[in-house]
């Protein structure tokens, strides 16, 4: 074994031949980075939703600290019940 072999193997650089890998398995390979990049795609538009209702909400309870106290009966409820409004969906408030 000369020198440079010798440090080509101890540094993990086999020159050996290597098998390639065979057809099914680089599909298969091919279809789980598909579903992991859906999957991926997937978490970051939920966060992105998460993140987008915070904001709404945030931006509803400004408005409802901004209004007097005759608009908020107006919309039938108290000052004490701003927090209670903003935690609720849209469509659930009544």
């Amino acid at each position: 074994m000369t020198p440079a072999t010798a440090a080509t193997f101890a540094l993990g650089l086999s020159t050996l031949p290597v098998a390639l890998p065979s057809e099914d398995s680089q599909r298969q390979f091919r279809r789980a980075a598909r579903h992991l990049q859906a999957a991926g795609l997937a978490l970051f538009a939920a966060l992105r939703s998460v993140r987008a209702e915070a904001a709404r909400r945030r931006a509803d309870r400004a408005v409802l600290l901004a209004m007097d106290a005759h608009e908020l009966r107006d919309l039938g409820i108290g000052r004490g019940e701003i927090e209670v409004w903003t935690a609720t969906r849209p469509s659930r408030r009544s």
